[in-house]
């Protein structure tokens, strides 16, 4: 009993019947997408006898094997993968349903980096490579950070010279109108059209091991072209680097483009913990594109502070004289007219026991009792009190730089701690916060 490869059902030809280029056509079975677009079908009924939809069947291996409905295209591969493995560049993951919202909101109101301007959260279409991965490219990338995948030269440099110029225009409409007045960040959307990608390997000894192949189909040519790992990179057998790429998700499918910031924060996270544990000589293009890389997410982080004496300064200094004020006659107000009878206090499970203070008794944790429930609580609390205050101090201005992407790297990393790391301003937020919290802190 004669078996087809399963690697020709992928349209990848197996290892040992490549020697470089081979011309193999993009693979035409149900529900697949050929090369011009369009999904193949087997003929039926009247557009063909049986015997030769038996034969049709029988040459692309389909007798005995079930092919999924829907057709995936391996974003790297560039070829229709059965196996193929949806994936965010941003992962989702996270420790909590607080965490995720606290990821989704510093990326729409903080970094101000999506360009929907409608609401954004971690599903959205921008973030995900719906058109999906190969496990061997997705584990290689989402699991072990053997690779990274990356903007290319030419979009790394786009997309340096738009947060440059509307960096400067951002902190000029806060000097003229101040905090209230600023509007988001301006990012062109147009700066999306015509993005490319690349693949640059942080672990090469590991991937694609003992002179494996990784076959890439190039459209332009019709041909499965394979690649191997020579001096670092990935290179065909000509010595050719691999070209850039785009995106092969059909773009009127794709309801967003693919946000090559997002790919920018992914890849830089990788290379930093890459460096804190490795030492790597990198190839020259590799080195280039690290640079770029970090340049461009120093400038994600960017955010306008009022210069002193500006238009936008005094209309900042003006407001918070006004709420100053505001504050100190309703303290006036209280203490003419005494406190205001809590809420809480005039529930009926309160008055029901008799105390006005029960509800609040309740609800309080009680240190002493060191149950589980009261430590796990505890731990809880602990917990949010740090996500609050790295959460204010990412979005202050005045944290420095340095900080406030340390910070960053925290909330964006899935693998990260519960608490953010300790750095001076978490230090002295968390030291005023609360008695609990100084004495974590200092612990």
């Amino acid at each position: 009993m004669h078996f087809q490869p399963f690697s020709l059902l992928l349209g990848v030809p197996p290892p040992h019947l490549v020697s470089a280029t081979v011309a193999i056509p993009a693979p035409a079975i149900p529900g697949y997408l050929t090369d011009d677009g369009k999904s193949s079908e087997l003929s039926s009924g009247a557009s063909g006898s049986g015997s030769e939809q038996s034969a049709q069947k029988e040459a692309l291996g389909l007798s005995r094997v079930s092919v999924p409905k829907f057709a995936r295209v391996c974003f790297v591969q560039n070829g229709a993968n059965a196996v193929a493995q949806v994936a965010h560049v941003i992962n989702t993951v996270r420790s909590s349903k607080t965490r995720k919202e606290t990821v989704n909101s510093f990326i729409q109101k903080t970094l101000q980096i999506n360009f929907d301007r409608f609401g954004f959260d971690l599903d959205d279409e921008s973030n995900i490579l719906f058109p999906g991965l190969c496990p061997r490219i997705h584990s290689s990338w989402n699991f072990y950070s053997l690779l990274a995948l990356v903007p290319s030269l030419s979009t790394l440099t786009a997309m340096i010279e738009m947060l440059e110029r509307m960096n400067i225009e951002w902190q000029a409409q806060l000097d003229e109108r101040g905090v209230k007045g600023l509007t988001p960040r301006p990012l062109e959307a147009a700066a999306l059209a015509g993005a490319t990608y690349e693949v640059i390997l942080l672990h090469p000894e590991h991937f694609l091991a003992n002179g494996a192949p990784l076959p890439i189909f190039d459209s332009t040519t019709n041909q499965w072209v394979c690649y191997t790992v020579q001096d670092g990179e990935l290179k065909d057998p000509s010595g050719n680097r691999l070209a850039p790429f785009q995106d092969p998700a059909d773009p009127a499918v794709r309801r967003a483009a693919l946000n090559p910031l997002f790919f920018t924060i992914n890849a830089y996270l990788k290379i930093e913990y890459h460096n804190s544990r490795y030492s790597s000589q990198f190839p020259s293009c590799t080195v280039e594109i690290i640079e770029l890389i970090k340049k461009l997410y120093e400038l994600i982080y960017f955010l306008p502070a009022p210069q002193l004496g500006s238009d936008g300064w005094e209309i900042d200094e003006a407001i918070r004289l006004l709420e100053m004020r505001k504050t100190a006659e309703r303290k006036r107000k209280r203490s003419e007219y005494g406190p205001r009878r809590s809420p809480r206090t005039s529930s009926p499970l309160a008055k029901s026991r008799g105390s006005p203070s029960g509800d609040d008794r309740e609800e309080r944790v009680d240190t002493h009792k060191l149950t589980t429930e009261n430590l796990d609580r505890l731990e809880e609390i602990i917990v949010e009190e740090h996500v609050k205050a790295a959460s204010s101090l990412v979005n202050d201005p005045k944290t420095p730089l340095e900080e406030r992407m340390m910070l960053g790297a925290w909330f964006f990393s899935p693998c990260a701690g519960p608490y953010p790391p300790l750095t001076k301003g978490m230090v002295a937020a968390m030291s005023s916060s609360s008695e609990m919290g100084s004495r974590y802190v200092t612990s």
